[in-house]
């Protein structure tokens, strides 16, 4: 039986995975035959087999891989924080049984409207807990694809280029509703690999002279964020890559988007602007990696824009 949400343990090095995979704005067919991967392309969409080259633990919300698979990092971290319990073969067989029941497209609507509804959770059924795992994950992955989806024209730039939609090629020995498989599916994304280090080992690989311009790239790519009506609230120093090109010239890369929201056609100006003064993502790099480095004796110049000033909260709110 498929695993709906497997452990880290599921996983070792040289295993052999197979993915289906939508691909993206034709990368797909043109950057698989370099990357060892076995693949059958057709018509926008294919089935490749890869190798896992290394596993890279504890698991956090940031893989260094090629496939980021929306399962690992993301489930142990939210397994975590709400408290689930560690997935067993006793907890996917209550979770399929749900799955096929009639009150599951219920609960799913239930969660998604009623804001209170997490309060009662110590009280739920494993099934429960698992259900609201799923959704979790199934919206980290929508909120990764669509900001890719609008950083279109930046892939290859300032984030890596999205290569394809992936799903484990993994059908449920049980069969479960059609209006269920994004519950029960593993779901990830196939990225473009980024042969570099994260901005927060800054000190380890760039000589000092460079860090400055560096890290001025990464808060420029948050700016950016803004003009394409992204707001980001999971930006840190380790969710940017820096790949070295030439002649100690670097190219910043932002990762990880599975903690964002595109800006929504209903949000005024003033709304929006309160939740990016709040967020602070400039900040959330410039100012962090200035305490950083000033520990170490180096002192990095930080200006923030104050883009968003005037929409921040008042006395009176």
């Amino acid at each position: 039986m498929e695993r709906s949400q497997p452990p880290a343990s599921a996983y070792c090095e040289n295993q052999v995975l197979s993915l289906n995979i939508e691909s993206s704005h034709g990368f797909l067919s043109s950057s698989l035959r370099y990357r060892s991967f076995i693949a059958t392309y057709s018509h926008g969409r294919s089935k490749v087999q890869l190798q896992v080259r290394a596993l890279q633990q504890p698991w956090t919300l940031s893989c260094g891989m090629v496939a980021v698979v929306v399962d690992g990092a993301e489930e142990a971290a939210l397994r975590a924080d709400n408290k689930i319990p560690p997935w067993t073969t006793d907890i996917e067989d209550s979770y399929v049984n749900f799955l096929q029941s009639d009150q599951a497209a219920s609960l799913f609507d239930q969660m998604t409207n009623d804001e209170y509804f997490k309060f009662g959770k110590d009280k739920w059924h494993d099934y429960e807990s698992e259900a609201l795992l799923s959704k979790e994950l199934l919206a980290a992955y929508n909120a990764e694809t669509a900001a890719y989806e609008a950083l279109v024209g930046h892939q290859g730039k300032i984030v890596p280029r999205l290569l394809g939609k992936v799903t484990f090629d993994l059908p449920p020995e049980t069969p479960v509703p059609s209006n269920m498989l994004d519950h029960i599916q593993v779901k990830g994304i196939l990225l473009q690999y980024l042969p570099g280090f994260t901005l927060s080992e800054l000190d380890q690989h760039v000589p000092q002279p460079d860090w400055q311009g560096v890290i001025d790239e990464a808060v420029r790519i948050t700016r950016t964020l803004g003009d394409l009506n992204i707001l980001n609230y999971d930006v840190r120093p380790s969710n940017f890559m820096v790949v070295p090109v030439v002649n100690n010239e670097y190219q910043v890369f932002i990762i990880d988007f599975g903690w964002c929201r595109l800006r929504q056609a209903h949000e005024s100006d003033a709304e929006w602007g309160r939740a990016k003064w709040q967020r602070d993502e400039e900040g959330a790099v410039g100012l962090v990696m200035q305490h950083r480095l000033r520990e170490k004796g180096y002192e990095y110049k930080f200006e923030h824009s104050l883009r968003y000033l005037e929409w921040a909260p008042g006395e009176d709110d």
